[in-house]
């Protein structure tokens, strides 16, 4: 396995790095660094340096606090190492499908939080 490799050219029978290395290759899996989109990464404060936007436990945004985030956008801390930086599985169906339901959960207490605030007390 090679990693944190540039690419070059993909070729019929190699992949050529930006090394000038030649891997002879019939088959390869190129899996690009994750990144975030251009819109997100351009928002003050709300991306790092990948584009991500680091979150908490409940996937709302460390900068901003009406900004949950969920799937492939969100920057979370993993509890490994992976041998490609930032390589996970957590913008997979299930995963994603669990952070949204804990970000809907913030979402909603947050929600429930303003409206008690509003009520004028009896």
């Amino acid at each position: 396995m090679l990693t944190l490799a540039r690419l070059q050219a993909v070729e019929q029978d190699r992949l050529v790095l930006a090394s000038g290395t030649e891997v002879p290759s019939a088959w390869s899996l190129v899996v690009p660094p994750t990144r975030g989109q251009d819109v997100v990464a351009e928002t003050p404060g709300l991306a790092d340096a990948r584009g991500l936007v680091p979150v908490g436990e409940t996937f709302r945004s460390t900068t901003y606090d009406d900004v949950h985030v969920v799937g492939a956008a969100a920057a979370v801390d993993l509890p490994w190492t992976t041998a490609q930086p930032g390589a996970s599985p957590l913008g997979s169906g299930f995963p994603v499908e669990t952070q949204a339901r804990t970000a809907t959960a913030d979402v909603a207490a947050m929600l429930r939080r303003r409206v008690f605030r509003l009520t004028p007390a009896e």
